[in-house]
C-alpha cells in the first residue's frame, strides 16, 4: 500500500505504476468489480499469445437500485463478432475508452514512458492513456475478450464519474484540449493521417457531446461566455480531423442518419453521398403520405407520383440546434395522392432518394398500395394479457397504482 495525498485519478495511477513488478496491469476502479473468473479467463488468452499487447475486458453494467446486471453497453458489439484478435494498426471501429476494464503489457508502458495526464479530466484520461499506449504498439495486437467480464456499477443518484462530469468546466475545455486535439495531433504528425480507430475514438464522444446538448443549450448555462465560445472553437477543430468516410460509418449508441447528415453539414460543410427520405404514417382519409428527411442546406425537393411533381398538402421545417447554431433541418410534408397504383419517388437535390419503410429494404420508389399495406396490414391478436407500462425507475403513476391494485 503505497500512500500520497488526494491529487485525481490520474496521480494514483501513475503513482502504483513505478511500484509495477508484473507482466500485465490493469486499474480496476473502487466502485466496480470483475467476475470471479475474470482473471483466469484474462490469462487464458495472454499466455498462450506473446502478440497480443492490450486485453479489453467485456463491460456489462451493474444496477445498483435494482441489483440487476445488464449487458446493454453502447460498445458491446466489440463482442458479439468471431473475430476477437486484430492487429492494433486496423482495430477499425473496436474503439477502447477503459483503462479499468482493459489490461496492459507492462513493458509497452515503461518503455515509452506512458503515463495518465493530470490535465484530462473528469473523463477521457483514460482514452487518452489508451491512444498514447496503441500508438506506441502498431505492430502488436489487441483481443477483445467476451468471457472476461467487467461491471460497471451505476447509481441512481448520478454520483458515478461519467454522469456527474457534464456539470464540470473542463468537460468542455481540458477534455477536448488535452484529450481528444493532442492524440489527433499525435497520430496525424505519427502517420500523416488519423486511423480509423482514433477518428472513431473521438467522434463516440463527440455524438455524446451531440446527444447531451441537442436542442437543450441551456444544460450549459453554467460557463462563462468565453467558456462557451472556447469549447465551440474547440470541437469544431477536433471535428476537423474525423473524415467524411467516418462519420457516414458511424453507428454506435444509436447514431443514425439524422446524427451524420448533421455531422457533414455542421462541421464539414458537405452534403451526405446519399439521401433518404422516412416515409412517417399514411391518412387513408385525406389520401395524405407523411414523409421526412434530414438537410443541413437549403437544396430542392421534388416529390413525384408517376414521374410527375406533387406540391405538398402541408409542409414544415424544424431546425435542430447544438453548439450555438443550427445542426440539421428536419424537413416533413404532407403528400396527396390519387390512386393506389401511383408510384412515389422523390428528388432532393437532383439526386433519386432512398425510401425508407417501416422495417422493409430502403428503395428507390414505392407504389403507394405498398405504402398503404405496411401501416394497415397488421393485425394484433390478445390471449386476455394486460400490459402495464411505466418507467423502470420510478412510476407514481396510474400504471403502478393499477399494478398495485
Amino acid at each position: 500500500y503505497y500512500y500520497k495525498e488526494n491529487g485525481g485519478q490520474a496521480s494514483a495511477r501513475n503513482l502504483g505504476l513505478q511500484y509495477v513488478k508484473t507482466e500485465w496491469v490493469t486499474f480496476i476502479d473502487p466502485d466496480d468489480f470483475v467476475n470471479v473468473d475474470y482473471f483466469k479467463n484474462a490469462d487464458d488468452v495472454l499466455a498462450k499469445d506473446t502478440s497480443i499487447k492490450m486485453l479489453v475486458a467485456n463491460t456489462h453494467f451493474y444496477i445498483e437500485s435494482q441489483k440487476a446486471y445488464k449487458d446493454t453497453h453502447p460498445l458491446r458489439y466489440r463482442f458479439h463478432q468471431k473475430t476477437k484478435k486484430y492487429p492494433i494498426n486496423n482495430l477499425g471501429n473496436n474503439i477502447n475508452l477503459s483503462a479499468a476494464a482493459s489490461l496492459f503489457f507492462v513493458d509497452t508502458i515503461k518503455d515509452n514512458a506512458i503515463v495518465f495526464d493530470s490535465k484530462v479530466k473528469p473523463n477521457f484520461e483514460d482514452g487518452k492513456f489508451i491512444a498514447d499506449f496503441l500508438l506506441v504498439s502498431t505492430k502488436d495486437s489487441a483481443y477483445f475478450a467476451d468471457n472476461v467480464i467487467y461491471n460497471y456499477r451505476k447509481r441512481d443518484d448520478g454520483t458515478s464519474t461519467l454522469d456527474g462530469s457534464w456539470f464540470k468546466v473542463e468537460k468542455y475545455s481540458n477534455v477536448l484540449e488535452h484529450g481528444f486535439l493532442d492524440v489527433l495531433k499525435s497520430y496525424h504528425a505519427r502517420f500523416g493521417a488519423v486511423p480509423e480507430n482514433i477518428q472513431m475514438t473521438a467522434l463516440y464522444d463527440m455524438y455524446w457531446y451531440l446527444v447531451h446538448l441537442l436542442n437543450q443549450s441551456e444544460k450549459k448555462n453554467f460557463l462563462t461566455d468565453d467558456e462557451r465560445e472556447h469549447y465551440y472553437d474547440l470541437y469544431r477543430q477536433v471535428m476537423q480531423y474525423i473524415d467524411t468516410n467516418t462519420i457516414m460509418k458511424f453507428g454506435i449508441g444509436g447514431a443514425w442518419f439524422f446524427h451524420k447528415v448533421g455531422f457533414l453539414g455542421a462541421f464539414k460543410g458537405e452534403k451526405p453521398p446519399f439521401q433518404i427520405c422516412y416515409i412517417e404514417s399514411v391518412d387513408t382519409q385525406k389520401k395524405q403520405i407523411l414523409i421526412s428527411y434530414f438537410d443541413y442546406f437549403d437544396v430542392p425537393v421534388s416529390y413525384r407520383l408517376d414521374g410527375k411533381d406533387t406540391q405538398p398538402q402541408y409542409q414544415k421545417t424544424v431546425a435542430n440546434t447544438f453548439n450555438g447554431g443550427v445542426f440539421v433541418y428536419e424537413k416533413r410534408a404532407w403528400i396527396g395522392y390519387d390512386s393506389p397504383e401511383q408510384e412515389l419517388t422523390i428528388e432532393i437535390d437532383g439526386v433519386v432518394a432512398r425510401l425508407a419503410l417501416k422495417a422493409l429494404k430502403h428503395q428507390p420508389k414505392y407504389r403507394v398500395k405498398d405504402i398503404l399495406n405496411a401501416f394497415t396490414s397488421t393485425k394484433y391478436t390478445s390471449d386476455g394479457s394486460w400490459l402495464l407500462m411505466d418507467r423502470e425507475t420510478k412510476a407514481d403513476d396510474n400504471a403502478e397504482h393499477l399494478y398495485r391494485y
